[in-house]
């Protein structure tokens, strides 16, 4: 788990180059890349609640096929109850990178 200006981050695995924070660096030159093995996850703990207002995603092959699903998770310090919220998803061929 690494602190980003933003937040801590951390993943299911990632390539050695190419750590979770590289997500949310503010470099649009930097990235981060996970393992082929699923399941793959990536994770943002803003430490305190945010509004998003949005999410972007930038791939590195737009012709290729892609499956995103991105949920609000909102843990409850004090009853440890979790709640779930699907936000968006999609899949299918992007048809530009960013």
């Amino acid at each position: 788990t690494t602190l980003s200006p933003v937040g801590y981050t951390s993943s299911s695995e990632a390539l050695s180059l190419y750590p979770p924070e590289l997500a949310v660096d503010g470099n649009k030159r930097s990235c981060f890349y996970s393992n082929r093995r699923k399941p793959r996850w990536w994770r943002m703990d803003m430490g305190t609640p945010h509004t998003v207002i949005s999410v972007s995603i930038t791939v590195p092959f737009a012709s290729s096929e892609h499956h995103f699903t991105i949920y609000v998770i909102e843990v409850n310090d004090t009853t440890t109850a979790t709640k779930y919220q699907k936000c968006a998803s999609f899949r299918g061929i992007f048809s530009s990178q960013t």
